[in-house]
């Protein structure tokens, strides 16, 4: 089904509209699942773009995966807050003592749907 179809949009500084017009395009002609990464903030741990977050997902039905800049449990909790689905993590994990597992728990503990 179309859910095995993920876009990845790789947002470089764009304009948060035109990457809320080219998801809700996407859609359109079939993506089922979006991962929206922001360049600018992947690596540097200094919390999702959640404006862009929220455009994205307000353009959108299907669900949106956040990435790039996470810096701990609570800028998860604000990314799905700005709409995403899930976020995805990669510097925390790597460079902190933060864990998936601790993810979960502390999105569980604010009522986020979390597979523990």
């Amino acid at each position: 089904g179309s859910q095995c179809i993920v876009l990845s949009i790789y947002s470089i500084g764009y304009d948060r509209q035109v990457c809320a017009a080219y998801a809700r395009f996407m859609e359109d002609v079939g993506v089922g699942e979006i991962l929206l990464q922001s360049i600018s903030r992947d690596g540097t741990m200094q919390g999702y773009d959640l404006d862009l977050i929220g455009a994205v997902t307000d353009a959108v039905s299907i669900p949106v995966i956040a990435s790039g800049g996470c810096s701990g449990y609570q800028d998860m909790y604000d990314a799905i807050q700005a709409g995403a689905s899930a976020v995805a993590v990669g510097a925390l994990f790597q460079f902190t003592d933060s864990t998936p597992i601790g993810a979960a728990e502390y999105l569980s503990n604010r009522n986020v749907e979390v597979r523990v």
